[in-house]
């Protein structure tokens, strides 16, 4: 049994020896017949360009180095250079147009010795390219003086064609500033272009991309940086400022918003923001031609009870038109939002209501040339009242309404008609203290009121009583009206 058992083994064994041999010879066979493809293969692409190879932009897939030169030599007789411009216009160069010859010289074995044959198979659906950047060994050859003729009727190459580049528009839109398309121009590097294309030529290249190739002088990414993104935000900054402008509530406030701060901006060509201030000017001043007041006509009831007229002087509101447009401007750049009064040159009491549009208010000095008296009140409430002597007839006192300019004590005057010390002198005509007109405190006369002023007047200021002088001087302040006039 044993003897038996052990047969069957080696029986078993051979049997498989015998079914694996099949198996082993047709491996054998598969290796041998793969070799010997990838080596024939291999012994083609010692001639033959690989798939996807180009020289100089041309394919020469699977041909042999002397059928490359013969595409060369065809494409020298039919080749035709397409220029891309920008803006998406297109122009053309023919091979007769620069009287384009292959060169006769023209080998592609150089580069066909560059590939590894027995690399093909890793190289099936690759991408080979050749490109010859030796001008002395170039595909092809032209007719330099054809060539610099076509280079006078390309539109790209024209410098009275050719446009600057361009700040892109800033466009203000929906309550807010963008950048708008950007203009970088059609100005060419133009030694630059003549020489691309040139060399385009001598390669018999199909395509020059003016764009890629770097031949503008400004490129179309150059303009968009983040200046420009600075300069939105800015803008916009600015826009979004809001300026109330107050009149001690008698009048409705003004506020500049967006409305007119868009309009008043502007960018100039450095990308700066520009105000036109001309505009904002125009603007302050139908500001201020509702609430100046300054040499105006107003009504004024006198401590008489009469409804008078009363003109000239220099009293009431006057704005600072040149320094309120610089300080709206201020206020825009500061980028935050403000309420403020105007700038003034001189102010009033009061700016009026629509019942009143006295801007007088209830502290003042009232004198009547006619009847020579002087009233003074302090909100409201008479404090003095005094006969006076004014101007005579060869001096008169100037009627209107003024403003209490400089006040001062124990003053002396220096006039060729006036020297002496006086206890109170208060200015309200001109600039000039020592020269102008005002109220002078008299302890040296006694012939007060009546027509003194007739045949003894001053020479246009006005003698007060000194205890009337002093209460005013006491208890009213400067900028306060002083009202002069002649009817009841």
């Amino acid at each position: 049994m044993k003897d038996e058992r052990e047969t069957e083994k080696t029986h078993e064994k051979a049997s498989k020896k015998r079914n694996k041999k099949p198996f082993i010879i047709a491996a054998a066979v598969i290796v041998i017949l793969l070799t010997v493809i990838y080596l024939s293969v291999s012994v083609y692409f010692q001639y033959h360009f690989f798939m996807g190879s180009t020289i100089n932009g041309v394919d020469v897939s699977f041909m042999t180095a002397d059928e490359a030169a013969a595409v060369f030599k065809n494409r020298a007789r039919t080749y035709y250079l397409e220029i891309k411009e920008r803006n998406g216009k297109i122009e053309h160069i023919s091979a007769e147009d620069a009287g384009v010859k292959m060169l006769e010289d023209f080998n592609a074995s150089p580069f066909l010795e560059e590939q590894n044959p027995y690399k093909w198979l890793f190289n099936i659906k690759g991408t080979h390219t050749y490109i010859d950047s030796n001008t002395s060994s170039s595909t092809a050859e032209y007719d330099e003086a054809l060539l610099s003729a076509r280079f006078l009727s390309l539109e790209c190459l024209d410098e009275s064609k050719m446009t600057d580049a361009a700040p892109p528009d800033i466009i203000y839109e929906n309550g807010a500033y963008t950048v708008g398309a950007v203009n970088p121009g059609t100005r060419l590097d133009t030694e630059k272009t003549k020489e691309l294309i040139r060399e385009a030529v001598t390669k018999l290249t199909g395509t020059l991309d003016l764009e890629a190739s770097g031949c503008y002088l400004v490129s179309a990414d150059d303009t968009e940086d983040s200046v420009y993104t600075e300069l939105v935000n800015n803008l916009n900054k600015y826009a979004g400022v809001k300026i109330t402008l107050t009149f001690n509530d008698e009048l409705t406030p003004v506020v500049i918003d967006d409305t007119y701060i868009s309009k008043w901006m502007s960018v100039d060509s450095d990308l700066n923001i520009v105000f036109d201030m001309e505009a904002i000017e125009a603007f302050v001043a139908d500001i201020a031609k509702e609430v100046e007041t300054m040499g105006q006509t107003r009504s004024f009831k006198n401590s008489y009870g009469n409804e008078i007229k009363l003109s000239g002087g220099d009293y009431g509101w006057w704005v600072s038109k040149g320094k309120e447009a610089e300080a709206i401007v201020e206020n825009i750049k500061s980028g935050k939002d403000v309420t403020r009064e105007l700038n003034y040159l001189q102010t009033a009491a009061t700016h009026g209501t629509e019942e009143n549009n006295s801007d007088l208010g209830n502290t003042y000095i009232e004198i009547s040339l006619l009847k020579q008296h002087l009233f003074c009140y302090r909100e409201g409430e008479l404090i003095t009242e005094c006969d006076i002597i004014s101007g005579g007839n060869q001096n008169p006192t100037p009627t209107g309404i003024y403003r209490m300019r400089f006040m001062f004590t124990n003053y002396t005057f220096n006039r060729p008609y006036f020297n002496r010390t006086v206890g109170y002198w208060m200015v309200f005509y001109g600039n000039d203290a020592d020269s102008n007109i005002g109220l002078i405190s008299c302890d040296f006369r006694n012939d007060f009121g009546k027509t003194t002023y007739l045949y003894n007047g001053t020479h246009g200021s006005i003698y007060i009583p000194p205890d009337s002088a002093k209460i005013i001087y006491d208890r009213i302040p400067n900028d306060i009206p002083v009202i002069i006039y002649k009817t009841y």
